[in-house]
C-alpha cells in the first residue's frame, strides 16, 4: 500500500518549517511482520541495499522500532531516547545518533528525531535526520518539535490502513535480545548462549551470575567456552558475527572496549533459568 496522496510531503513540509532536516522516512510497524516503508523522503541518499537490509533484519537496531516493541506510548523521541547507546548496537559501536537505513557508519548521521503514533495492530513511525556535516538538533528545536507532536501524530494516524494491510507471514516483532539468542543458538549450547547474550547487552559477570543463578566464575567459564566455539576473542567480534548474519557491514565502527554494566537480573534470563 502506498501513502495517502501527498501526505508524506505534507508532514515533511510541516516538520521542516519547525526544524530543518535533510532526509525523512515513514515506516509502519506491525505486530504481524517487519516494518514497511510508506513514505520515502530519503532523496535518493540511501542505497537500495540498505533499504532491503532494513526490511530483512537491520530494523531490529532502529531505536524507534525498539520503543515500539517495548510498548512505548505515542509521542516524540529525541536525544537520549534515540542515542544508539540505549541499544545493543550502541554498546559495541562508537556511534551516537544513527539509523540503520544509513548503515552503522559512526559519521553518517548528525541528528535523529522521531515521532511514533500507535494505531490498531501496530504503529506509524516518522524519522527525521540530519546528515554528517550538519549540526545536531538543538534543545530549542527539539522543544518546538515536541510541541508539534500532537499535530504530527494526527497526520500519521492516516497511515493506519497500511498497518492493517501488513499481513502475517513474518511473525511478531522481536526485541534485540530475542534476536541475539536466535542467531547464536545454532552454534552454542543453551547456557553458553544465555551468557553470551547477556554479555552482549552489557551485563557484568556478577549480574549474569545473579540472572542465571550461577557464580561469576562459572559465567566466565561459559563465556570463554563460547568464544572458543565461535572462534572469537571478545564481545566485539561476537557482535560482528551477529551483524554479519543479518547483513550489516560494520566498517570501522566496531568498538571492542569495555561495556558499562546494565541493570541487574534481566527478566528473560531469569525465566530461562526457571527463577
Amino acid at each position: 500500500m502506498t501513502e495517502p496522496l501527498g501526505l508524506g510531503e505534507l508532514i515533511d513540509d510541516f516538520v521542516g518549517g519547525v526544524a530543518r532536516f535533510d532526509i525523512s522516512c515513514i515506516h509502519v510497524f506491525s505486530e504481524a511482520g517487519p516494518p514497511r516503508l510508506v513514505h520515502d523522503g530519503l532523496g535518493g541518499r540511501v542505497a537500495q541495499e540498505n533499504r532491503e537490509l532494513y526490511e530483512s533484519g537491520t530494523y531490529i537496531l532502529d531505536p524507534t522500532y525498539q520503543h515500539f516493541i517495548a510498548g512505548a506510548e505515542s509521542g516524540f523521541f529525541a536525544g537520549a531516547d534515540l542515542v544508539a547507546a540505549r541499544t545493543t548496537a550502541g554498546k559495541l559501536l562508537s556511534v551516537g545518533a544513527f539509523h540503520p537505513l544509513l548503515s552503522l557508519d559512526p559519521d553518517g548521521v548528525a541528528g535523529h528525531v522521531a515521532f511514533m503514533e500507535r494505531v490498531e495492530g501496530g504503529a506509524v513511525a516518522y524519522s527525521v535526520l540530519r546528515l554528517a556535516g550538519r549540526a545536531a538538533f538543538s534543545p530549542e528545536e527539539e522543544r518546538r518539535l515536541r510541541e508539534s507532536a500532537k499535530y504530527v501524530g494526527h497526520l500519521l494516524r492516516r497511515f493506519a490502513p497500511a498497518v492493517a494491510a501488513g499481513g502475517t507471514a513474518a511473525g511478531p516483532g522481536r526485541n534485540v535480545d530475542w534476536v541475539l539468542e536466535d542467531l547464536l543458538a545454532r552454534d552454542l549450547p543453551p547456557r553458553q548462549c544465555s551468557v553470551v547474550c547477556l554479555s552482549l547487552q552489557g551485563y557484568s559477570l556478577d549480574d549474569i551470575g545473579i540472572a542465571l543463578n550461577i557464580s561469576p566464575n562459572t559465567a566466565r567459564a561459559h563465556l570463554q567456552g563460547a568464544y572458543r566455539r565461535l572462534g572469537v576473542r571478545n564481545r566485539g567480534e561476537v557482535f560482528a558475527i551477529i551483524l554479519d548474519r543479518i547483513g550489516v557491514s560494520l566498517g570501522s565502527g566496531l568498538n571492542s572496549g569495555p561495556v558499562a554494566p546494565a541493570s541487574r537480573a534481566p527478566e528473560r534470563a531469569m525465566r530461562r533459568a526457571g527463577r
